[in-house]
């Protein structure tokens, strides 16, 4: 990140990262935020959700361990470094990223059009590839490896999404979830209330290997 916005330095970043955050909550609600089209235009209108994926991934260290943790968890399962790996969701693409550095090389970002695939594109540029999230269906390909980390509270039909991305998980492949329960910030009332029957759902049609986090597909 500092050399895509030249900065020189972590002070640097960091006074960008505070600055990013002014005025957040107040666009978030500006409008109601009721349709698909409210939403995803709030991820168009601001970047601080690029320079707080960054911070987060950088110098939070709670943070920073648990995308090493799911990075290891990857590495220890799948040691072929070719499996077909999708980052459903990826914002910025931290968890690519870390992974593209152990070696893993056929990942594809998904994401709606925002500021952070920008990033991310701008980024990593061909070492991924790249789907731009248009529509409940936007994949045509299976995967090995799904993660989908911090996006289910964010959509407007989470149990749909899941359905379909389980569809696209071949069978014996790892799909890592992160769905938190409560009502935060930017979460969608309607999609934290889908959690029960989406994580039901998982069950149904995955062997859990870390409870509400980690499912082979039978």
């Amino acid at each position: 990140m500092k050399d895509l916005y030249g900065l020189e330095s972590d002070h640097d970043f960091l006074v960008g990262y505070h600055k990013s955050s002014i005025g957040f909550d107040e666009l978030w609600n500006s409008k109601p935020r009721d349709t698909r089209e409210t939403v995803e235009s709030f991820y168009r209108e601001q970047e601080a959700d690029v320079w707080r994926q960054v911070y987060l991934s950088e110098y939070d260290r709670e943070k920073k361990n648990y995308v090493l943790r799911v990075c290891n968890l990857i590495h220890h399962l799948f040691k072929d470094k070719n499996v077909k790996i999708l980052d459903y969701g990826c914002g910025c693409g931290v968890f690519s990223h870390y992974l593209y550095k152990k070696g893993y090389n056929n990942i594809t970002l998904a994401d709606i059009k925002s500021r952070t695939l920008d990033f991310a594109r701008k980024a990593f540029g061909s070492k991924f590839k790249y789907i731009e999230i248009n529509s409940d269906t936007p994949l045509k390909e299976s995967y090995d490896i799904i993660l989908i980390i911090d996006v289910l509270a964010h959509v407007f039909n989470p149990f749909d999404v899941t359905r379909h991305i389980l569809d696209h998980l071949n069978t014996g492949g790892l799909l890592i979830i992160f769905f938190e329960k409560g009502i935060h910030h930017t979460h969608l009332e309607k999609s934290v209330n889908e959690r029960e029957k989406t994580m039901n759902y998982i069950y149904g049609k995955c062997e859990c290997l870390k409870k509400d986090e980690v499912f082979i597909k039978r």
